[in-house]
This record gives C-alpha cells, sequence and structure tokens, in this order.
C-alpha cells in the first residue's frame, strides 16, 4: 500500500485492484465494468469500488429512470420513476368509478389510491355537493348580494369573468331580473331597487331601468329624502321638547311636595 500525497506524482502506473491511502481515507484502482476505463474511486470494507464511473453511472441511472412510452394495458403496475411519477410509490391503471377513464393511480397497501379521477371528485368539491357550501352567496362591501353561476346554467354568461373552479360571480338583483325577464340583460340595462335596500332582491323590489332614469330617480329620491328628513327632524326634535317639559314639571311638583311637608313636620 502506498501513500498518495497531494502535490506529488506517484512512480509507476497503479494496478488494477491496487489500494493507495488519500489522507484520512483509501482509494481502490477499477476498471469501469461498462466502458472499461481505470480510474481511482473510494475504497471500504464494505463497499470495495463503484462498479461504473461517473459517467456510465449516469448514463445507466437514465436509462433505469426512461419513462415508458407504449399504451399500459388495464390493472398494469408501473414504478413512479417509468411514468414520470413519484419515484417512490408504485402506480396501477385503473378505471375511473364515475366517467370509465382510464389514469394512473398510487397504490397504497396493496389498493388504489382513489377509485375517482380528479375531474370526477372534483365535481363534489363544487357547488351544493361540497361540504362547505353557504348558499352561493357573498355579501360586498357595497350592500349587494354576490352570487354564483356554473357552466350548465344558461345564464352563465351573465356573470364575470370565471374562476378556476369554472363559477362565474354574479349580482343576484340582475339574475332575479334576467330570470324573470326570461333572457339576457343588456350592459346598459340597471336593475333599481325601489325602496333602496340593495341586498331585498325581491321581483316587486325591481325595476328594469337605464342608467339615465336610474341617475334621475335617484337624485329624486335624494331630494324627497332629504326634505322628508328634515320635516321628521324638527316634528321629532319638538316632540322631545316637549317630553322634556312635562318632564321637569312633574320634577319641579314633586320638589314642592317634598318641601311642604319638611316645613309641616318642623312646625
Amino acid at each position: 500500500m502506498v501513500d498518495i500525497k497531494e502535490g506529488t506524482i506517484n512512480i509507476g502506473h497503479p494496478k488494477i485492484g491496487e489500494i493507495r491511502r488519500r489522507k484520512s481515507s483509501y482509494v481502490i484502482w477499477l476498471a469501469c465494468v461498462d466502458c472499461g476505463g481505470e480510474r481511482w474511486t473510494n475504497y471500504t470494507p464494505k463497499q470495495p469500488g463503484r462498479p461504473r464511473c461517473a459517467h456510465c453511472a449516469n448514463l445507466a441511472r437514465k436509462k433505469e429512470w426512461e419513462v415508458i412510452e407504449r399504451e399500459p394495458y388495464p390493472n398494469e403496475i408501473r414504478h413512479g420513476r417509468e411514468i414520470g411519477r413519484d419515484r417512490s410509490r408504485h402506480y396501477i391503471w385503473v378505471a375511473c368509478s364515475c366517467c370509465g377513464g382510464y389514469r394512473w393511480s398510487a397504490i397504497i397497501k396493496g389498493k388504489p389510491e382513489s377509485l375517482r379521477c380528479r375531474d370526477c371528485y372534483a365535481k363534489e368539491l363544487t357547488g351544493s355537493s361540497s361540504h362547505h357550501w353557504k348558499g352561493g352567496k357573498i355579501h360586498t362591501q357595497d350592500g349587494y348580494v354576490m352570487v354564483s353561476l356554473y357552466p350548465d346554467d344558461s345564464l352563465y354568461l351573465l356573470g364575470s369573468k370565471p374562476k378556476k373552479s369554472g363559477a362565474s360571480a354574479c349580482l343576484e338583483h340582475r339574475l332575479v331580473m334576467a330570470r324573470h325577464m326570461g333572457r339576457m340583460l343588456y350592459s346598459w340595462e340597471v336593475v333599481h331597487h325601489k325602496n333602496g335596500v340593495r341586498d331585498d332582491n325581491r321581483i316587486e323590489n325591481l325595476e328594469l331601468t337605464t342608467n339615465k332614469e336610474h341617475i334621475v330617480a335617484h337624485n329624486r329620491g335624494y331630494k324627497d329624502g332629504y326634505i322628508k328628513g328634515l320635516t321628521d327632524g324638527s316634528d321629532e326634535q319638538v316632540r322631545s321638547l316637549k317630553l322634556e317639559i312635562i318632564r321637569l314639571g312633574h320634577s319641579l311638583d314633586e320638589e314642592r311636595h317634598r318641601a311642604r311637608i319638611s316645613s309641616s313636620v318642623r312646625h
């Protein structure tokens, strides 16, 4: 056994199987089993050198992990690295119990992980079939109510840009009016709440109008409401003052009665 020193060249070419010392470890001179190239490789009693060089080991690893391109047959089992999946699992080619489409399913405890494909499973997590379903309505900061529309609805295009789940958001008062009219609403058509309550979407409280008429109606409502509020406020103020005068009169009478009783007791 000869020591390998840094910065020095050993005299003579090493022989196959020759072991030398390098710092605190040992190396052995071996030939690659694939290309035949000789090189130094780490040596331990449990692992006396690697059989392949780094280049041939990478080629063998790529060949081992090469994805099989042929069409699998039903119930065929493959390793994850053969189909480009998780390398620590095995997968089986099975049909979905709902739509019948074949797909790879991970094997857990000898059985497929799921009997349904992702699309069929996702259908149970959307809409009223989801366990997170809360009626499909959301109250906005402006006081309106938003509802969700799905592709199977005839008024699906009435909503905004669809989300990842496929649902589109629509204002409930526009949807109620569209269902009542039996057609889609134009962009210039405005649905007006008669009583001014934005989440009261009963058809009796809704009125179809244009943007111009809607602005005029709101301005008229603001003006009438201001006058009515001013009048009601004045009446309420007068009423409260009268009640305060009556209350003060009663308290004054009680004080006089107490003064009479105290004066009679002294005499």
